[in-house]
């Protein structure tokens, strides 16, 4: 989906709720994403953020997955119960934790309806990004992980080239 078709959908949602589970990957920077979306109906979540408040501090990465995503559903559960506007949505930076501790999105889709929507923001320059020097043989990095990792979760009438 490109941009365009993107902000359509919005405005239609904005207007009335629409059928099915709206979850889409927004394949840009997130301040591009405010031009789309209004401020006022959106609520933004930090995944970095959350990852500082937790109160465990895993070592394992079963143990890290598990705390993160519980951390996670807690959260959106809260942002569902809570939200102050009709056709509330979640926009959801930092999603790299999700590609790293490789969470899936149910967290999102338990709470969504058609008058819900979240938007998880996959920033196109940290998907193009490339160390500048060699790094070292134990530092695993894949240009693009991030991004791979959640379009493989999603369909791709789901996924907007910001």
């Amino acid at each position: 989906m490109n941009r365009q078709e993107f902000t359509g959908w919005v405005t239609a949602f904005l207007n009335a709720p629409q059928p099915y589970r709206h979850l889409y990957l927004w394949h840009g920077e997130a301040e591009a994403l405010s031009s789309v979306v209004p401020i006022a109906k959106t609520a933004p979540l930090d995944l970095f953020a959350l990852a500082v408040e937790l109160d465990a501090r895993p070592v394992a990465q079963m143990e890290a997955q598990e705390v993160f995503s519980d951390a996670l559903r807690d959260k959106v559960r809260a942002w569902a119960r809570n939200a102050s506007t009709a056709r509330p949505i979640l926009q959801v930076t930092g999603c790299e934790l999700l590609a790293c501790y490789q969470v899936g999105l149910h967290p999102f889709y338990e709470v969504l309806t058609g008058n819900r929507v979240v938007i998880l923001v996959c920033s196109a320059a940290d998907a193009a990004f490339n160390p500048a020097g060699r790094l070292p043989t134990y530092v695993w990095y894949t240009p693009g992980a991030t991004l791979t990792y959640l379009s493989n979760l999603m369909e791709d009438n789901h996924i907007v080239e910001a």
